[in-house]
């Protein structure tokens, strides 16, 4: 007679699967580990929004009208006039950098923020130039910020008495951001009105 048949050897998934103990350990330690995951890439997300140089949600379209703020032709040197970005060596070595070109050059990269904080830092030291004012304005036009276009039209307004080039063109950028406002209108500031 034969010996009866021996029974078939248990795998270890069998084990596991006959132990409920052992399926539920195994279970959370899948959701410990999917959370962790989670929780990794979430922080790596969150660190690389807050980059030190904020990116700007503005189109890298900037304010150089046709030529796009793209590419610059620094090899031809063969024309007369001089530009606003030349600078002497002894300029930059002492940080004479005007502050509304080197704002142009964050712009042209859709770095408005950085362009912005640049133009508010000169604001404060020259509080008097209306170049760095209108180069504000035109990133509030950009933006479609009525108020702090108006405030800082407003203080334009006080600098140019409401005369000349730049008050012409804080006011007509000001109609094609704001057309119902009285201050471009009538070039007074709303306060001065009765």
């Amino acid at each position: 007679m034969a010996p009866p048949p021996a029974p078939p050897e248990r795998s270890f998934l069998d084990e596991l699967l006959d132990n409920p103990l052992m399926l539920g350990g195994i279970a959370l330690i899948a959701l410990l580990i999917g959370f962790l995951l989670y929780r990794v890439l979430g922080r790596r997300r969150e660190e690389m929004s807050e980059s030190v140089f904020l990116e700007s949600r503005i189109p890298k379209d900037s304010f150089f009208g046709a030529s796009g703020g793209e590419s610059v032709d620094t090899k031809n040197r063969g024309d007369s006039t001089v530009s606003s970005l030349s600078y002497s060596p002894s300029q930059l070595d002492a940080g004479d950098v005007d502050p509304v070109a080197e704002a142009d050059v964050y712009l042209a990269y859709g770095r408005d923020l950085q362009a912005e904080e640049i133009l508010r830092e000169a604001l404060r030291v020259n509080p008097d130039r209306t170049a760095i004012h209108l180069k504000l304005l035109e990133i509030h036009a950009k933006r479609r910020d009525l108020r702090a276009y108006e405030g800082l039209a407003t203080e334009v307004h006080k600098l140019t008495g409401g005369n000349g080039a730049d008050w012409t063109r804080v006011v007509d950028m000001g109609k094609e951001l704001d057309p119902g406002n009285p201050l471009y209108e009538s070039g007074t500031p709303r306060s001065a009105t009765p």
